[in-house]
């Protein structure tokens, strides 16, 4: 499509309060992460606020909001886990060309 993410921003809740998931996720996508004190229901209201014109500008739906973390990615570790991802699918499509008959 063209885009480039260059950041993500996520509340403070769910697979986001762990520490190996925020890294994992970072190095994976190569983008920097934004933790906030929020979660998913405040999150969908602000939208739904957004999308009925209730805040004027995306600013005025996140005012109050604070920055918890800023993750960044890792190079040496986004390539170490592109290089296992890749080692994987190789290894996929050679197992996926044995046959029952095979085993």
């Amino acid at each position: 499509m063209g885009l480039e993410i260059k950041i993500i921003k996520a509340g403070d809740t769910n697979l986001f309060q762990s520490s190996i998931f925020r890294e994992t996720f970072v190095n994976t996508c190569r983008v920097n992460l934004d933790i906030y004190n929020t979660d998913g229901s405040q999150g969908a209201a602000r939208g739904a606020g957004m999308g009925i014109g209730y805040y004027s500008s995306p600013a005025e739906a996140y005012k109050g909001l604070k920055l918890i973390e800023r993750l960044k990615p890792d190079s040496r570790i986004s390539e170490n886990i592109i290089q296992y991802i890749n080692n994987g699918r190789k290894n996929y499509k050679r197992c996926s060309k044995i046959t029952l008959r095979e085993i």
